[in-house]
């Protein structure tokens, strides 16, 4: 198990009151909502447990990425970061246009867990090194820093003898990218599912394209609802997430089947 309850020192009610809040504090946006949430932790706690990574991380470090995953997205107002620095929001003008939502999450991750005193029971330094890789996994998870992470973690695990856990930034690494990989989940769901998921992000997609449109500014390809064709972008980003799942062997060599399986099928029925 994760343990997070024996560390935290915590009951169940308490963890309830932490969701409460946590509920509280998701707009409900089609796709960037409570539901999304939930469906991220659900795959962090499933690929911590289905590939044994749980047995080489720390009851720290386990909790720490099941709570990054419960907070990666609090507040998101469903427009994305291009949108925020483009509009020159209160995000984007706080953290000088610098992975703006994702800090954001961080800032309130932070206050929901001070304000009901999750951490009462961790000594100084647990502390710290609990938002240290709550913090790097959370700010991990804007897409702008995809391509970087995954070509410095593929270098690394290139190298002949490589051993991620003798290796601190490396294991950090990994374990952002997991929940990366927890992120863009969905289609590696069941096609039914994927397929539910697919619609709801095309709204967000589109809505913001929109917007950029009646602005007057140049439309990301992806969001345009004139030109984008939704089974051919789609096909790229399992592409992407695919690639992404390395993550699962950077512990222990493991990557199954079944959390990979139905991104594959997924892409061969929309090229059908």
């Amino acid at each position: 198990s994760v343990g997070a309850m024996a560390l935290l020192k915590k009951s169940p009610a308490d963890i309830t009151a932490f969701m409460d809040s946590v509920q509280g504090k998701m707009i409900p946006n089609p796709y960037h909502n409570f539901t999304h949430i939930c469906d991220v932790t659900q795959f962090m706690y499933t690929a911590l447990m289905t590939t044994k990574i749980a047995e080489s991380l720390s009851p720290l470090q386990r909790t720490a990425l099941v709570l990054a995953a419960i907070c990666h997205d609090l507040e998101h107002p469903g427009l994305a970061n291009a949108y925020q620095v483009n509009e020159k929001t209160e995000y984007a003008v706080r953290y000088n246009n610098e992975s703006p939502l994702e800090n954001h999450h961080l800032e309130v991750a932070r206050a929901l867990v001070t304000q009901h005193e999750l951490l009462a029971a961790l000594s100084g330094p647990e502390v710290d090194e609990f938002w240290t890789l709550v913090r790097q996994c959370i700010l991990g998870t804007d897409m702008a820093k995809h391509g970087t992470m995954t070509k410095e973690l593929d270098e690394f695990l290139g190298a002949e003898g490589a051993d991620p856990l003798a290796n601190a930034r490396v294991l950090q690494l990994g374990l952002s990218i997991l929940l990366k990989c927890a992120d863009i989940s969905n289609q590696a769901r069941p096609f039914s599912v994927s397929q539910t998921w697919n619609d709801v992000v095309y709204q967000e997609f589109y809505h913001e394209g929109d917007l950029d449109a009646k602005a007057g500014r140049e439309v990301n390809p992806l969001y345009n609802r004139e030109t984008n064709v939704i089974s051919k972008s789609t096909i790229g980003f399992i592409t992407f997430v695919v690639a992404a799942v390395k993550c699962l062997r950077t512990v222990n060599g493991s990557s199954p089947s079944s959390l990979t399986q139905p991104s594959r099928r997924g892409r061969q029925a929309r090229r059908r």
